[in-house]
């Protein structure tokens, strides 16, 4: 149990510091981000939709619209992350790649 509040207050802290988060809506066969963590109130969060279609630069266009300059976090699902930090999924979007 320790260690799981551990985990939790330093999410906490390193999120603290982010001036918004770029997330998912979660599929059926996936956490939503919502039990893990909440984001603080009043942060920008910008949610990339579950579309293998959804279009890599309209995505980024949007995310980089709203948030300009500032220092945000990144939350994706993964089953897994390979050392070169490509996200392996489900297999169906842009972002499993």
């Amino acid at each position: 149990m320790a260690q799981k509040g551990n985990q939790e207050a330093l999410l906490g802290a390193l999120c603290a510091s982010q001036e918004g988060f770029i997330t998912y809506r979660a599929l059926r066969t996936e956490v939503p981000l919502e039990r893990v963590f909440t984001t603080p109130a009043g942060v920008p969060v910008y949610e990339i939709p579950p579309r293998a279609s959804a279009s890599v630069e309209t995505e980024l266009a949007q995310a980089r619209a709203l948030f300009e300059e500032r220092q945000v976090a990144l939350f994706l699902p993964g089953r897994a992350f390979d050392r070169q930090g490509t996200r392996h999924g489900q297999g169906g979007g842009w972002y499993d790649r």
